[in-house]
């Protein structure tokens, strides 16, 4: 445990690299653990699974300039208090590597402003990240409030979007709008799906290459994590529409802990190929499904 004295000042681990904290209960008194301080002078890897353990904000104020892995849970109440001091603003921890802002704990209810604004500062967080978790967050109206605040990385490699249902569009223009990003996890629903009642026709899917088709892209693997859609041919014609327009594409994990039925929508996704728009060196018959 870490007791600052009567004046704030807390002990100071100068070799402590890596801080963490898991299944905190309860919600911290405001007096409690209230650090002046720098605590952690030579800290590499702050994660959070549970209530943030300080009073204080200069505590992530102390590690901008040298984190290399930040992992914390943030509810509506935190999210306001690290926006009144600047810490997440953009850009401002300039050696992170990681960067994980997530909404688990569930604390509190989360407003889609506030899930907007966590999804941007995430990606915004650090030009070196070459991995963003962002996670569970109701985000809303995103090509329109979200999508032009953010600051597309060279440096990004991994994204991490569990939890966030983006509609197909939306996705597609996250995706390859990062030029070295090398794997995506996602989250596909009946949100997820166009909010269509049935699988896409031919037309939808000549649709869709005619705005995404000569976009660029870099990711080779996308992992599906949850495919909560009781209608596989949806669910197939919409993973079918993503990849046939991810040319840099190699690999497609569905990692559904329904076995029969991430095979059952892998099968009806070679439906598909008998679409004319398939027919001319179309990525879908390329790519590895797993």
């Amino acid at each position: 445990m870490i007791h600052p004295d009567d004046d704030g000042n807390a002990p100071v681990y100068y070799c402590l690299k890596n801080f963490r904290t898991v299944s905190l209960k309860g919600v911290l008194k405001d007096n409690e653990w209230h650090i002046c301080n720098n605590p952690f002078p030579v800290l590499e890897n702050f994660t959070c699974d549970s209530n943030f353990p300080f009073n204080s904000h200069a505590v992530l104020q102390n590690l901008k300039s040298y984190l290399r892995v930040l992992k914390i849970d943030v509810d509506a109440n935190m999210l306001e208090e690290l926006n009144k001091h600047h810490i997440l603003d953009t850009a401002s921890f300039k050696s992170l590597k990681v960067a994980s802002l997530e909404w688990t704990a569930q604390r509190t209810e989360l407003s889609t402003s506030h899930a907007n604004q966590m999804f941007i500062k995430a990606l915004n967080l650090s030009p070196s990240a070459h991995t963003v978790i962002t996670r569970n967050l109701p985000v809303d109206r995103f090509s329109e409030q979200v999508l032009p605040h953010i600051i597309f990385s060279d440096c990004l490699r991994v994204i991490d979007l569990r939890g966030i249902y983006l509609a197909s569009d939306d996705l597609m223009q996250l995706l390859s709008g990062f030029k070295s990003l090398y794997e995506a996890r996602i989250d596909l629903s009946k949100e997820s799906t166009l909010n269509r009642m049935q699988m896409p026709s031919p037309f939808e899917f000549e649709e869709f290459q005619k705005r995404f088709k000569s976009r660029a892209s870099s990711i080779q693997l996308l992992k599906i994590v949850d495919i909560g859609d009781d209608n596989e041919f949806r669910l197939a014609g919409s993973i079918a529409m993503i990849v046939d327009v991810l040319p840099s594409l190699r690999r497609v994990v569905i990692d559904e802990y329904d076995v029969h039925y991430a095979e059952s929508v892998l099968r009806k996704i070679k439906y598909f190929l008998s679409y004319s728009v398939f027919q001319d060196n179309s990525n879908l018959q390329m790519v590895k499904f797993m």
